[in-house]
């Protein structure tokens, strides 16, 4: 299994540290954000990566090259106009082939088993396998999208929802397993994001959807207090 990580955000909520260097490049424990998640990629049995990334494409490749120095294989897709996170996945056709591959956000920190995901979503058959958490109350999820789960882990139902200071709720993680034929529901020359349409699209065809919890550590940096802290 290969896999594609997006770094082509555009990192508002981090001004001003990203008028320096794009947020998967900014430093935590004296390695760059990104270069944490190749290596968990790498300990998972993901050495393949594809990068995502917008006009910051040379910071990239200056920094993490070919990935030979991390012992990895590193590929890179740059993209001169925002096309989201279901958008960037179509130049990357050929490094996806025909098998199935993760998508991951680039500004994660965690420790789950990836392989085991992927292994997970060729047991299940499903089109998609969405990586989630039990969203503790308070959290900032932007997308505001909910997952209804039923039987066997499948997705019955996909929401955008309201700010609930009551009750925790499953929301997608960021991590993501796809079959490849999901690369036809993606509409071609426009943003087109995984959460608000990729997936309500996957949903709606009948294609089946499966949630797996992610265990262990998990924090996005979304913004300045995340970095901070």
């Amino acid at each position: 299994m290969n896999a594609i990580l997006l770094a082509g955000g555009q990192d508002t909520h981090l001004v001003p540290l990203v008028h320096t260097a794009p947020k998967a490049l900014l430093p935590v424990v004296n390695r760059p954000m990104v270069e944490h998640l190749l290596l968990h990629l790498k300990r998972s049995g993901i050495p393949n990566v594809a990068l995502a990334v917008n006009g910051h494409a040379k910071a990239y490749r200056d920094l993490l090259g070919d990935g030979s120095e991390l012992g990895m294989r590193l590929t890179y897709s740059r993209e001169t106009v925002p096309r989201g996170t279901a958008g960037c996945l179509l130049p990357l056709t050929e490094f996806i082939r025909n098998d199935p591959f993760l998508v991951i956000d680039g500004s994660l920190f965690l420790d789950a088993n990836l392989r085991e995901l992927g292994e997970s979503h060729v047991r299940s058959a499903a089109a998609a396998t969405v990586g989630v958490q039990a969203s503790p109350v308070g959290v900032r999820d932007w997308h505001r999208v909910e997952l209804q789960v039923g039987k066997d882990s499948r997705v019955n139902g996909i929401k955008t929802r309201e700010p609930s200071p009551e009750s925790p709720t499953r929301v997608p993680l960021g991590v993501y397993v796809f079959d490849p034929s999901v690369l036809s529901a993606i509409e071609p020359g426009i943003y087109y994001d995984i959460k608000e349409q990729l997936l309500p699209r996957l949903r709606a065809e009948g294609h089946p959807i499966v949630a797996r919890e992610i265990g262990g550590y998990c924090k996005n940096i979304l913004e300045l207090k995340d970095y901070l802290g």
